[in-house]
């Protein structure tokens, strides 16, 4: 169960990681980003840009609706607001916050690198695990039934357990 449990895992972790990856390599050239907005002003926006991935929440446009900007155009402006006023950030890593939005911006790499993790842990488990098994040979994984002294494949000699 717990096996299984970490498959499903690493496979939703691998398509996270693909998935920003994508993203990593389109939004070098335009700029993504999703808005909810409540009837009283408030809006949460994920936007995706400039190699980095910010979660804003605020009225940073004053009490009433959005601007009517294309989803690019305003996710430029929050990002450019942002970036004024956080100045250069550590590694991509930021936030920003005054009395009208706080923002939480954190670089693709670093995503990619945290969703790709898993992945790479349970394949290299998985391969070693596949290779322990008796009767494969320990260098290759060469089913050793039908040898005597060493593996045909590779020459590793066949470490017979005591009896």
């Amino acid at each position: 169960m717990i096996r299984r449990l970490c498959t499903v895992a690493s496979a939703l972790s691998l398509l996270a990681c693909v998935a920003t990856a994508i993203l990593w390599v389109r939004n070098r050239q335009t700029s993504d980003g999703v808005t909810l907005q409540r009837h009283d002003g408030y809006f949460t926006a994920l936007i995706s840009g400039d190699a980095r991935l910010c979660l804003a929440r605020g009225t940073a446009f004053g009490s009433g609706p959005l601007p009517t900007l294309a989803p690019s155009d305003f996710a430029d402006q929050v990002l450019g607001s942002c970036d004024r006023a956080m100045g250069s950030p550590r590694l991509g890593f930021g936030w920003f916050y005054d009395a009208s939005y706080f923002a939480l911006m954190v670089p693709d790499w670093a995503i990619v690198a945290a969703t790709g993790t898993l992945p790479v842990v349970w394949g290299l488990r998985y391969r070693r695990s596949r290779r322990r098994k008796p009767g494969l040979c320990p260098t290759c994984g060469y089913d050793l039934r039908a040898s005597t002294d060493r593996c045909p494949e590779c020459g590793t000699p066949i470490q017979t357990a005591p009896a």
